[in-house]
Formats: structure tokens, sequence, C-alpha cells
């Protein structure tokens, strides 16, 4: 499972870097500062190029974000990132064939930065 691991390491560098616009920042944005609660695409540009290199794929990269919190500080919260690449398949420990996935969790806010104030909102 080593191509999930870096795979994860590759998203946390795109999904914080806050020079960096991208579709998978869209979906973080989408469920911090709306009443969303979860957003889904299949990512494009430069995001979707970064971990289809990491994952080893010319294929799909399907990200879903869903907010788990809504902190007292304005536009932050915590979030989980799932990845995958659905065509992109590995072997799991019984032999069964499963997609590249990469799931984590992080306390964001809209701009990029953690936030202050981790209390309930």
């Amino acid at each position: 499972m080593r191509a999930a691991g870096v795979l994860c390491v590759a998203l946390v560098a795109v999904t914080v870097s806050p020079a960096h616009a991208s579709a998978l920042r869209d979906l973080v944005a989408d469920v911090l500062g709306s009443s969303h609660t979860n957003a889904s695409a299949d990512l494009d540009g430069d995001d979707a190029r970064v971990l289809r290199a990491t994952a080893h794929t010319q294929g799909a990269i399907h990200a879903n974000v869903t907010r788990i919190a809504r902190y007292r500080q304005a536009g932050c919260g915590r979030v989980e990132v799932e990845l995958t690449a659905p065509d992109r398949r590995v072997a799991t420990t019984t032999g069964e064939l499963r997609a590249v996935a990469a799931r984590f969790q992080m306390d964001l806010c809209l701009d990029g930065t953690p936030p202050a104030d981790t209390r309930p909102g």
C-alpha cells in the first residue's frame, strides 16, 4: 500500500498550499464556507496531474470532502478528505483487489491556515 501513503502526502501538500488554486481546494472551500457538509468531484488540472503521477495512473482521481465539525472561528472546521484512484488496483492482505485510496482529516480554515479556536461552533 505504498502508493496510498505517497498519495496522501502529495494530497496534503496540494490541499494546504495557499497559492495553489485547485478543484480540491474548491471542494474544501465549499464544505467550510457553506451549509453543505459534503462535496465530491473528479479532480482536474494540477491536482490531478500530481496525484496521478503519485498513484502511477492515467485515470481519474476522485475526491470526496466531508465537513466533520464546524468551529466557532468563522470559516473553520474539521474536514475529512478521501482520494481514490478507481482504475489503480492493489491487493489487500486477503488477496482482494481494491482501488488505491487515501483518507485523512485535518482542521482548516477557508484561508488555508489552521484554526486558532477548535471549540465546536
